[in-house]
């Protein structure tokens, strides 16, 4: 981050970056986002300010829990301990002891839930003084966002005899404009 100032605009800025890889196999988290703050005094008789943030998310979970156990952790608690997730030549069996069980590392690794978002947000102020205790202010804001989900969950796993793959995508449009008036007094005390 950095910041500074001169006597007609300040400014500060930053940036982040995240990302975890959490205890369970098949998940991720990766976020970052930047902010930038503006203010400005245009004239003796007018001041602005500026205040932008972006922000972007990309997560990976697992199936938690659907219908007949089918979900990684609840085929977890489930599965026998004695089967083995792996094949012979090493790689991740589906089901563990025929049909019977679902193999976790199977729905962990094989079938993530896929989340990711994006979102800018931004704030434009002007401040018209217009006497000493008098002024008025317009303000203008959005907020613009988008989510997108999506699974797939093969019908093997759920016993429902359909593949179920799910898609959701999600637009967030806010806007407002605001207008006061404001009058600042002292009082003397008597």
């Amino acid at each position: 981050s950095c910041n500074g100032s001169t006597d007609k605009v300040s400014y500060g800025l930053s940036g982040s970056y995240q990302t975890q890889n959490p205890v369970m196999v098949g998940t991720s988290h990766t976020m970052y986002s930047f902010r930038a703050n503006f203010a400005y005094r245009l004239t003796k008789w007018l001041s602005a300010g500026t205040r932008l943030t972006y922000s972007n998310i990309d997560y990976k979970r697992v199936m938690s829990g659907q219908s007949n156990f089918s979900g990684a952790v609840r085929s977890v608690t489930s599965a026998p301990p004695i089967f083995s997730p792996y094949n012979p030549d090493g790689s991740v069996r589906d089901m563990l002891h025929g049909k019977f069980f679902k193999n976790p590392l199977a729905v962990a690794t094989n079938y993530p839930i896929s989340y990711k978002e994006w979102a800018i947000r931004m704030n434009q102020y002007f401040k018209f003084h217009i006497t000493k205790e008098f002024s008025f202010r317009t303000n203008l804001s959005f907020d613009i966002r988008n989510n997108t989900q999506k699974s797939y969950f093969p019908k093997e796993y759920d016993n429902n005899n359909i593949d179920n793959y799910r898609y959701r995508s999600t637009d967030y449009n806010r806007f407002l404009l605001e207008n006061t008036f404001d009058y600042h007094k002292k009082f003397r005390k008597s």
